[in-house]
């Protein structure tokens, strides 16, 4: 094995995480963009990374890494064919499988108000809350807001990861360490100072996808595992339960966006302590979205500052 000193930990996506060893001691992972791979045996695989110190390495997969690949469903496969060839780690089927459960679910949940309990508006902002007996039975919260910008500029906005922390303050960073094929992606957000003065720093891994019509776009994800992106040191890994994103198209250059979430912080805090605190932050957040609005009908404005506060 070559370049014994760095132990695999994933070999699956667009990069790999490898902890160098010195002597005894492993010192922190490192991430590398992978431009060229190669199988050289079954558990053998060559590596050509964007790191000029690092320019061909190979390593020995995990011990049992054959029996780490599984199959999707052939009824994800029946709607995302492209997916058909690649080869997929457990836990990144897991992540995908349960991103189809939940896009299906979010278009039943957001296409009928019906067992939704009408909260008391904030600001304009309508608020609904319910139980999901189809995730046990956690509690989901929904805002609906209109928007006086297109569908097509709010989706792009939504989906600029890294410039999501220029707008928004309980977020410091916010990326996509992982790509799928047929449109499925992992984004990794860790959040800022202003959430976590009072609490350990907290960060989530979301499995997300979209689907998008003429008049109407769903973006949905919810937590997931794989081993792209480890626990980071620091950090309390929470948990996005469910995030859900319908977009409709008005009339005119305006839309009417509704997003369902519900979130785990882990640790110490009681899901109590977190659901009584979300719907005061969903109206922020969906006010700071009409803030926000008014800088993308006019870029050449000062963009608004890091006021927006995100479930």
């Amino acid at each position: 094995m070559l370049w014994t000193r760095h132990v695999l930990i994933t070999s699956t996506c667009s990069c790999i995480h490898v902890r160098p060893v010195i002597g005894k001691h492993r010192t922190s992972w490192r991430r590398f963009d992978i431009c060229y791979l190669r199988p050289t045996t079954c558990n053998v695989t060559s590596y050509r990374t964007t790191e000029p110190d690092m320019p061909v390495f190979s390593v020995f997969s995990h011990e049992n890494h054959d029996k780490e690949i599984a199959d999707l469903s052939d009824e994800t496969l029946a709607l995302y064919p492209e997916l058909s060839s690649t080869q997929l780690h457990v836990k990144e089927r897991n992540a995908i499988e349960q991103t189809v459960r939940i896009l299906k679910l979010s278009k039943s949940l957001l296409s009928d108000l019906s067992g939704w309990k009408t909260e008391k508006p904030k600001d304009g902002i309508e608020l609904f809350t319910r139980r999901s007996p189809q995730l046990d039975d956690i509690k989901l919260f929904m805002f609906r807001v209109n928007l006086d910008v297109s569908l097509d500029t709010v989706l792009a906005d939504l989906l600029d990861f890294p410039a999501n922390p220029t707008w928004n303050r309980t977020c410091e960073e916010c990326s996509v360490p992982v790509t799928f094929p047929a449109g499925f992606w992992v984004t990794y957000t860790r959040m800022s100072d202003y959430v976590s003065r009072m609490i350990a720093k907290r960060d989530f891994t979301t499995c997300c996808t979209k689907e998008q019509t003429e008049s109407q776009c769903y973006y949905v994800g919810t937590a997931c595992d794989i081993p792209q992106c480890p626990p980071r040191d620091h950090c309390v890994r929470g948990e996005q339960k469910m995030l859900a994103v319908r977009i409709d198209r008005e009339s005119g250059n305006s839309c009417t966006l509704s997003q369902i979430t519900s979130i785990n912080f882990k640790g110490w805090i009681p899901q109590a302590v977190v659901d009584g605190s979300m719907l005061v932050s969903l109206a922020s957040y969906a006010k700071c979205l009409k803030q926000r609005t008014l800088f993308l009908k006019d870029r050449t404005s000062q963009a608004p500052t890091r006021d927006c506060v995100q479930n």
